[in-house]
């Protein structure tokens, strides 16, 4: 949500609420893997490979996030500019530009 957005408070809720609603969509439609809670969502029709890879993932013993894998050995230069945006030390525009001039990041 930008820091200059006059009902910051509403705006997070409604960020929050469409997140929830796609992460539940697209479990539903066997696409994503949900990052919110689904216990209470009909597993019946979901794709039998999709019921698979959720049945491993909730029998595994790790797990890896996204961004490390696709950031290799950038990831720590990557969470060092991210947690500047959540620290609102810098905004999304200098997020994005401090990306940027990480060649190695930009180049992925």
């Amino acid at each position: 949500v930008n820091s200059k957005t006059k009902y910051k408070n509403e705006s997070t809720e409604i960020a929050f609420e469409l997140a929830e609603l796609i992460s539940v969509s697209g479990y539903k439609k066997s696409s994503l893997v949900p990052v919110f809670d689904i216990k209470k969502e009909d597993k019946s029709n979901l794709d039998p490979l999709f019921r698979k890879t959720l049945d491993t993932i909730d029998n595994s013993k790790g797990n890896a996030i996204w961004w490390d894998v696709y950031f290799g050995d950038e990831i720590n230069e990557y969470n060092k500019i991210l947690e500047k945006l959540i620290k609102n030390e810098i905004n999304s525009e200098e997020f994005v530009n401090r990306l940027k001039d990480k060649k190695s990041i930009e180049s992925k």
